[in-house]
């Protein structure tokens, strides 16, 4: 039943990595759609506020006014991924798949904010 849930919430989201590293556990750890998304979420928003606190303490180490920009930033990114989603579930003015559509909104913001993060990591401080 885990392979199909995958199958089902559609594996068009396996191509983004995080996503396709912890879709795996939670798939066979699920026992239907509502424990895959739940999962899904906490791992991504684990693997998030772990890249976000690394790339946080990295630039405190260099540049604490930097820090508190990326602080800052990283509270505006919060209201806005969610403002976002808000905003996408309410224009389908469908309720059905409702969380499904909120769970491939965050997919997306998450994924894009961890790109963002690890980036700031590898070119803190350098010129082109």
């Amino acid at each position: 039943m885990a392979a199909s849930l995958f199958l089902a919430f559609g594996a068009a989201h396996a191509a983004t990595p995080v996503i396709a590293e912890q879709a795996q556990s939670c798939e066979e750890s699920a026992a239907n759609m509502a424990q895959f998304r739940g999962c899904l979420m906490e791992r991504l928003d684990q693997i998030l506020q772990q890249d976000y606190q690394q790339t946080l303490g990295f630039v405190r180490s260099r540049d604490a006014q930097a820090a508190a920009l990326l602080e800052k930033t990283q509270q505006e990114w919060q209201r806005y991924w969610q403002a976002s989603c808000d905003y996408t579930i309410a224009a389908r003015q469908a309720p059905e798949g409702e969380n499904d559509a909120r769970l491939e909104c965050y997919m997306a913001f998450a994924n894009a904010r961890i790109k963002i993060l690890r980036n700031y990591r590898d070119t803190f401080g350098k010129v082109d």
